[in-house]
Parts: structure tokens; C-alpha cells; sequence
């Protein structure tokens, strides 16, 4: 599976003893536009010499995730099993 591309997303997790909490993860995208995996750490306001320092920039693109829908865990599951495709997203 190639990755076409990544973005900031907002991800709802569970805990089953404090319930459901949001945080902003970077979410990547198989060939076909699906989500298929995170990173397992909530994303950090950080940018290098490389980027210009733009800081500014990296919240702007983590502020877009909140204009999309927010993903579950199940959206990652579905991208992986073709049988579960369709199933997901809030």
C-alpha cells in the first residue's frame, strides 16, 4: 500500500473507564484517498529551519482538521479490511 498523502485530522478515541476524548493527530492515506494509519501520538506545534520556522503555518493546517469530519478508530480498521470498507467515519 502506497501513502498519497497525510493531514491533520481530529481522532475520537474510548477509554473504557473515562470515555470518549479527541486529539489532533497526522493521519495518512492509502492510494485510494482512505485513511489507513496515525501516528500513535497526539500531534505537536512544531516546526524546523526547513520549514522556515513557520509556526503559524503548522497551526493553520491543524485548525483545518477541525473543518473535517472527526475520525474514529474504526475509519483505520475499514481502509485495511476490503470486507469493512464503507464502515466509519462520524
Amino acid at each position: 500500500m502506497d501513502v498519497k498523502g497525510w493531514n491533520y485530522r481530529v481522532i475520537e478515541f474510548v477509554d473504557p473507564l473515562s470515555g470518549p476524548w479527541r486529539s489532533i493527530h497526522e493521519v495518512y492515506y492509502d492510494d485510494e484517498g482512505r485513511p489507513f494509519a496515525y501516528m500513535e501520538d497526539p500531534a505537536g506545534v512544531i516546526s524546523d529551519e526547513g520549514d522556515g520556522f513557520d509556526l503559524s503555518g503548522v497551526l493553520d493546517m491543524m485548525r483545518s482538521a477541525l473543518d473535517k469530519p472527526v475520525l474514529v478508530e474504526k475509519d483505520f480498521e475499514a481502509a485495511r479490511d476490503p470486507d469493512r470498507r464503507g464502515e466509519g467515519s462520524k
